[in-house]
């Protein structure tokens, strides 16, 4: 390779570097939010309801399950909160995002006895290269969170349910 051209490939690649930095993390204007949030804020929740399902519902990654407040971005999801709700279990779906050096960690759910947070629960249907990087970071940064959080798999899920062993697994 010519020397300039490395120059510029270097260039262009700190360049894009600063670029993405600048809008991570808290300083994203989305920091916390998902665009269903926006749509509520702006729509109220049914219009944006049936905006988001109109828009996104075709598209299979973009598949939502609507139950209660909640747009559930998996079915696994889905069926650990009507689980929780079976059971008086007080819960609540991708309550707060944690930031962290690498990015930002939203867990699925957060678990409460009494009001006092007792567990953090995060679905996975497999565990992704994202996941990895993050949720390493997130137990390092949040030990005393990292105590708490469980990763519940889904062919755990699956088997449990097959099983009849719910009360064993989720409780």
């Amino acid at each position: 390779m010519f020397p300039e051209a490395k120059i510029m490939c270097d260039k262009s690649h700190q360049i894009r570097s600063e670029i993405g930095m600048s809008c991570t993390g808290e300083r994203n204007v989305m920091f916390g939010k998902s665009l269903l949030d926006i749509w509520i804020d702006k729509y109220g929740e049914t219009e944006a309801l049936n905006m988001w399902n109109k828009k996104y519902s075709h598209i299979p990654y973009f598949k939502t399950y609507p139950y209660k407040k909640y747009m559930f971005r998996s079915s696994w999801e889905l069926k650990r909160a009507e689980f929780l709700d079976s059971h008086n279990v007080e819960w609540t779906y991708e309550e707060k995002t944690y930031k962290l050096s690498t990015g930002t960690y939203t867990p699925d759910f957060h678990i409460y006895e009494n009001g006092k947070l007792i567990r953090i629960e995060e679905i996975k249907g497999w565990i992704t290269m994202d996941f990895k990087r993050k949720f390493p970071n997130f137990c390092e940064l949040y030990p005393e969170l990292a105590k708490i959080t469980k990763i519940l798999l889904q062919q755990d899920l699956y088997e449990s349910w097959l099983n009849d062993k719910e009360r064993v697994v989720f409780l």
